[in-house]
């Protein structure tokens, strides 16, 4: 991801959520790291227009957990305080 990603932008940046995406220009992967950074549990919509995806549905896996998951165009994502996600979409 490191290596090869492009096109680093932040997607959305309130002042208590934070979604930054890239690119690898390579496979076409995308990468998205949503952030909680309020003091409380929160859930943060990602739309997958928002990142340059028009699918319908997509595969998106955790990078730390490992898991997969279905996403269709908007993702409700659970955090609790000042955790983040890191995401592969597919």
């Amino acid at each position: 991801m490191h290596k090869e990603s492009v096109g680093v932008r932040s997607v959305l940046h309130t002042d208590d959520r934070l979604i930054v995406a890239s690119t690898n220009p390579n496979t076409g992967d995308k990468y998205v790291a949503v952030f909680n950074i309020s003091d409380e549990k929160q859930k943060i919509s990602l739309d997958l227009n928002q990142i340059g995806i028009s699918k319908s549905e997509i595969t998106a896996t955790d990078l730390w957990t490992g898991e997969n998951l279905q996403i269709k165009q908007v993702a409700a994502i659970d955090l609790e305080a000042h955790q983040s996600v890191l995401m592969k979409l597919k």
